[in-house]
């Protein structure tokens, strides 16, 4: 996406569009965006909460009132991670939990849907603070993800589930903030390789030669049939308001956008899906739970000397996509030496 230009979103009417239009464009674009979808106030008050998080930890500067201005504090562990502190406090107001099922995204969410909704247990931890700058965050032992989140799917981590994905600013996001932007007409593309480095998500390469630097690095590609990346891309993009809403298709590739300003941005990205259809592990496990997990497979594979390059990240992949709770009867590091056996044999 580097020097991309973008178009701007098409919106859709929450008030005035009947369900089958909200459906067929959805499944045509691979997104709908709302303005003024949830109540103003509502966000306000998670906005607030969550400034008043990241004040407590030093992250926000103490004359600060409804913008999060970054006081340039670099996490040194992984505060600002699912299973970190600034996230912790924020989970225990319960406001995200609460926004996740505001009644005006939910009844939407029927419609587009069609029939009743299914909320991800895992919702209630799904904040997003981004702060200046390229610099990782990492979970404790867990995978590392960039603050300026490369392109990819989020059909990738949650395959075969249908579902989509709702991403709501916690605040005004202008051109020097970011915000999030979508492949145009990335749905029906299928899925793209999907490329890690030992604990080092890398997503979708921006191109084949980037593609090859990475292989010639270490990476590996673990999902995904379909070459070529990003490159020459058309992007969508608007600047974002308090209240409104962007929802999409797990097969739409989506990025994060670089953070320029003196700002933390904060969002939310919730997952949904129609009550019955087939579900992934994650929906039903709180996300410090599945970092946990995933942080426990890293450990294992570090202590068995595996080295990245190949059957590490494979090895990872498979268990990521098992979950924790699929084979109980014997530990994780049990299942990592069967992987290592079935892969080496």
């Amino acid at each position: 996406m580097p020097g991309s230009t973008f178009t701007p979103f098409e919106f859709s009417d929450h008030k005035n569009e009947d369900a089958a239009t909200l459906q067929a464009r959805f499944a045509q674009s691979g997104y709908l965006f709302f303005r003024n979808l949830i109540d103003r106030a509502r966000v306000e008050e998670v906005r607030d909460r969550v400034i008043g998080a990241l004040k407590a930890h030093g992250f926000v500067n103490e004359e600060a009132i409804s913008q999060p201005t970054w006081s340039g504090k670099w996490p040194e562990t992984n505060e600002l991670s699912p299973d970190g502190a600034v996230t912790a406090d924020i989970v225990a107001l319960g406001l995200l939990e609460e926004l996740a099922r505001a009644p005006e995204l939910m009844k939407l969410l029927g419609r587009v849907l069609g029939g009743e909704v299914f909320c991800w247990l895992d919702n209630k931890t799904r904040i997003r603070m981004m702060l200046s700058g390229k610099k990782s965050m990492q979970s404790a032992d867990g995978p590392k993800f960039s603050f300026t989140t490369p392109g990819h799917q989020d059909y990738y981590f949650f395959r075969p589930v249908e579902f989509c994905t709702v991403w709501i600013p916690l605040m005004d996001i202008d051109e020097t903030v970011g915000g999030l932007a979508l492949g145009k007409g990335s749905k029906h593309e299928g899925l793209h390789e999907v490329w890690w480095k030992g604990k080092d998500y890398l997503g979708v390469a921006e191109s084949p030669v980037q593609a090859e630097e990475w292989r010639a690095d270490g990476g590996v590609v673990v999902a995904g049939t379909v070459k070529g990346g990003n490159e020459g891309r058309a992007w969508l993009r608007s600047d974002f308001r308090m209240g409104d809403a962007l929802i999409f298709h797990p097969l739409m590739m989506h990025a994060g956008i670089a953070n320029d300003s003196d700002m933390v941005r904060i969002s939310a990205d919730f997952r949904y899906q129609k009550q019955g259809t087939q579900t992934h592990w994650e929906s039903h496990t709180d996300m410090v739970e599945s970092v946990r997990y995933f942080g426990e497979v890293f450990r294992c594979l570090d202590d068995l000397g595996v080295e990245p390059g190949g059957v590490y990240e494979r090895v990872w992949e498979t268990l990521r996509l098992e979950g924790p709770g699929q084979q109980a009867h014997y530990s994780v590091a049990a299942r990592v030496e069967k992987v290592l056996g079935q892969m080496a044999g």
